[in-house]
């Protein structure tokens, strides 16, 4: 029997990927995480199942999307009585470490919590701890994410010395506001190019209304006290900031401060890979790297997350473990979910009920992804998105976007009432909905049949019992598959209807 690997999530928080250079941003700083896409293998599409904290990082704890789990909203509890990914290491003898970032409510019971609080960094201040890692505006404050890593690190490394695999989750902060990176960092990014803004003035306005009212654009405008418009913390997010060219120059500045702490989470990212190379824990573990979510940063002219767009939607997501994944690969979709699944199966534990896919074991037989598209819910929306369409649906607007990812791929013109694409949207539109429809708790369902009594309609069956039997075969990634199976055949039909339209026309 083949022993069972340590498992390292190394999580940031609203990172984009034109962060990334192995993304597609050749101008970006990110040394480490190019390292681990070359000794590994990323995904081009991955998504995150809910592109806001709480919901995602609920779904990625409980291995279910968030109208399963309850978390539809930051500041909502999940349901209590769930099962969770640390419970089912520890059965299966991980040491389990939570070091940082929660935001999924009540905590689990980890072996190890990493939590250092406002007086600990104090006091690692006055003593002049952490010279590297200081807030570039405020020396004396020391970023706690590099005390979570480095914590995380001593963690890790106790686990080696019992000889026990473990389970880290190192989650940090960054590059989430505030935006307070180190002085290193912002004289890294000093001359950084940023990308040029997607976006056409006055193009939120167009947005649907659940769409405006989650991204603060309905009412009043929010006011921070203290803060004007020349300052750059006044373009916080979450707060309803729309672009502003008269303030272009400290909106860019706010932006280059999101670039410089991606690049310093980058640097964290960095140590704690030396650390499992100086260790001899490399070859033993399989590394995880990714976000929770994006963010906008005034693409399409406003600063949050809460939307479909690509900028807060798709998310980095890079998979390495020496000796078991081929280096230097590219696979297509994963979502959140598909997370949970792979943490479990790498570590040999079956769980069901997990509304994701396995991408360790087909990773190492060389497989595709076995997501064929990718697919989120955001309150009371969803979205699905394949290599060339993206569909939202926004259920108390009862209204839609479709966009053509292949043609534009800014998402800038939505074709919902294009006449041209009624079918493939309609196509795609009854499959997600299909699938939204689909999501069941299952464990749940089944922890509530009632057993039949002895002797009772002994000689013939009765429907109850025939659902019952067919609601204990249900498993978690049973709507996964068959939203798979529908879009697959939607594409493939809409394929040979445009092949065949080619054939006519050449006629």
């Amino acid at each position: 029997m083949s022993k069972s690997p340590n498992i390292l999530l190394f999580c940031t928080d609203s990172l984009r990927c034109d962060a990334l250079r192995f993304m597609g941003n050749e101008n970006a700083l990110s040394p480490n995480a190019d390292r681990l896409a070359k000794e590994g293998v990323f995904f081009t599409q991955a998504h995150t199942s809910s592109p806001v904290c709480s919901p995602a990082r609920s779904s990625l704890i409980t291995g279910l999307h968030a109208p399963v789990h309850g978390c539809l909203e930051n500041g909502m509890e999940r349901h209590s009585d769930l099962d969770t990914l640390p419970e089912k290491l520890k059965q299966a003898g991980y040491h389990t470490i939570m070091a940082g970032k929660q935001h999924f409510g009540k905590c689990p019971e980890f072996d190890s919590i990493v939590s250092p609080s406002k007086e600990e960094l104090e006091e690692l201040g006055k003593a002049s701890k952490y010279p590297d890692d200081r807030v570039f505006s405020k020396r004396e404050s020391i970023i706690r994410d590099a005390v979570v890593v480095d914590r995380c690190i001593e963690e890790m490394d106790k686990a080696k010395e019992e000889g026990t695999p473990f389970f880290a989750f190192c989650s940090i902060n960054a590059p989430h506001a505030p935006l307070e990176p180190s002085q290193e960092a912002m004289e890294a990014v000093a001359d950084f190019p940023l990308p040029t803004l997607n976006l056409k003035p006055g193009e939120e306005n167009n947005l649907p209304p659940h769409q405006k009212n989650l991204i603060g654009l309905s009412g009043e405008e929010q006011l921070i006290d203290g803060l004007a418009k020349e300052n750059p913390e006044y373009w916080i997010e979450a707060v309803g900031r729309v672009y502003d060219p008269d303030h272009e120059r400290t909106i860019n500045e706010w932006r280059r401060r999101f670039y410089a702490l991606a690049y310093y989470a980058d640097v964290l990212l960095g140590r704690i890979l030396d650390y499992l190379d100086s260790s001899g824990l490399a070859n033993d573990t399989l590394v995880i790297f990714t976000s929770d979510h994006g963010q906008q940063y005034f693409d399409h002219g406003f600063n949050d997350k809460h939307c479909w767009y690509d900028e807060s939607w798709r998310i980095p997501l890079v998979l390495r473990h020496p000796g078991k994944l081929k280096e230097g690969e590219t696979r297509e979709f994963a979502c959140w979910t598909d997370l949970t699944a792979t943490i479990v199966a790498a570590a040999g534990i079956e769980w069901d009920d997990v509304q994701g896919f396995d991408l360790y074991h087909p990773l190492i037989e060389g497989e595709p992804s076995p997501r064929g598209c990718a697919i989120g819910t955001l309150f009371k929306s969803c979205a699905l998105a394949t290599t060339r369409w993206k569909i939202e649906y926004y259920l108390d607007d009862r209204q839609g976007r479709f966009f053509d990812r292949l043609l534009d791929p800014e998402e800038q013109n939505d074709i919902w009432n294009s006449a041209n694409h009624r079918k493939i949207r309609d196509s795609l539109l009854a499959a997600l909905l299909a699938w939204r429809s689909d999501l069941e708790a299952t464990a749940s369902h089944r922890s509530r049949i009632l057993e039949k009594n002895p002797g009772a309609y002994s000689d013939r069956e009765i429907v109850s019992d025939r659902v019952n039997r067919q609601v204990k075969k249900w498993k978690g990634a049973d709507s996964e598959n068959r939203l798979n199976s529908d879009v697959g055949k939607i594409l493939e039909a809409y394929a040979k209807s445009a092949m065949d339209q080619e054939i006519v026309t050449a006629l």
